[in-house]
């Protein structure tokens, strides 16, 4: 899998880094105008590496369309996923997928998509400078924290249909659109377990949870 290459590099537009940013905490016109032209917009082709695990990595990274997904790469050389991803939308924070400027996962393209990419330390000055840029900082942190708690808490209290269901209310329709193999790994299930949670319950039901 390739590293994806800069195609296009140009200024986000505002009204653009808005919608994406209120989905959130609510960012107003000022503000977006004020980050918009630290972020530059890249594109990639589908199967792209992005960032790659143990590689440095020092960019803020925002999900303008497409899709991906990231992983972790473990001694005996397997993948496991830890998460998937849908634009638009806010990829995990620099601070929380990193250490010492080096990536501690990889993520990759699953369609071909467009991305928004603004140094990680310029826009942590810019937090410390203006209050509602740090308070959507931190809603984004708390956002992350909590969709890692709940993922950690599908894997260790639930079983495999449980976990089904609950990735099937939590991840709307990415069960169409991730490879299955990937969303096996991500419910820390084999390939086949999960094709067999799936037989049983071949409806998309997320109740019981």
């Amino acid at each position: 899998m390739a590293h994806y290459q800069l195609i296009m590099d140009r200024p986000v537009d505002a009204i653009e880094l808005r919608a994406i940013l209120t989905q959130h905490f609510e960012v107003s016109s000022d503000a977006a105008t004020l980050i918009a032209p630290m972020f530059s917009i890249e594109v990639a082709e589908k199967n792209s590496t992005i960032v790659k695990q143990g590689e440095r990595s020092n960019q803020e990274l925002l999900l303008l369309s497409g899709s991906v997904s990231s992983s972790i790469g473990d001694v005996d050389g397997a993948t496991h996923c830890v998460g998937m991803f849908e634009g638009p939308c806010v990829l995990p924070p620099h601070i929380s997928r990193t250490k010492d400027d080096v990536s501690r996962v990889s993520i990759e393209t699953i369609s071909p998509r467009r991305i928004a990419a603004a140094p990680a330390s310029v826009f942590m000055e810019l937090m410390v400078a203006n209050e509602t840029v740090r308070d959507w900082g931190n809603t984004i942190m708390r956002k992350q924290m909590l969709t890692q708690s709940e993922h950690q808490w599908a894997l260790a209290a639930l079983n495999n249909a449980g976990r089904l269901k609950w990735f099937r209310r939590s991840h709307t329709n990415f069960e169409d659109k991730f490879e299955h193999w990937r969303i096996a790994s991500f419910l820390g299930m084999t390939p086949v377990s999960f094709s067999r949670a799936r037989k049983q319950f071949p409806t998309k039901k997320t109740d019981g949870i």
